[in-house]
């Protein structure tokens, strides 16, 4: 004997998972493809001259120029800076950057410009305390040390802060 409750809730079920599939394969056309209307946010930089926050696109590959102009070595002097907040106060906590390199793959990614599968490696980000230090990769022992510290150090109730 056929049970009508049975055959409602497996048809709605059915279509309900289909809803799921086709939201799920537009979302990964846009993540794979882009969106072409894509507007990067910001995100907090830091300028080694001045040790001063400045606001760039989320997008840009560190280092990137700075306000005050290059390093004395002639590199640029914008670092990426994790930055917790809580109201108006702000903390840098570490700065983050890439190695020039890898910058040079992850830019030419960026741009659609990848030849022999050069963006296809994960990006390692250096990482270095605010108040100076050599940069040790985030992915070391020393780096996640470094990050775990600085971390505890700015203390709780901080929030991830961006750029208005």
């Amino acid at each position: 004997m056929r049970r009508p409750s049975a055959a409602g809730i497996s048809i709605v079920f059915a279509a309900a998972l289909c809803a799921v599939a086709v939201i799920a394969a537009i979302t990964s056309a846009f993540w794979v493809f882009g969106d072409p209307g894509y507007q990067p946010g910001k995100t907090w930089f830091y300028d080694l001259n001045t040790q001063e926050l400045f606001a760039a696109p989320g997008d840009s590959v560190p280092p990137i120029e700075a306000p005050s102009g290059p390093l004395p070595d002639g590199t640029p002097a914008g670092v990426q800076a994790m930055v917790l907040a809580s109201g108006d106060d702000k903390e840098v906590v570490f700065l983050m950057k890439y190695p020039s390199e890898l910058k040079d793959q992850l830019e030419a990614q960026a741009s659609g410009d990848v030849q022999d599968g050069a963006g296809m490696m994960p990006p390692v980000r250096l990482v270095r305390a605010v108040s100076g230090g050599n940069w040790v990769l985030e992915t070391s022992e020393e780096g996640t040390k470094l990050m775990n510290q600085e971390l505890k150090a700015v203390g709780q109730g901080k929030t991830y802060s961006i750029p208005p």
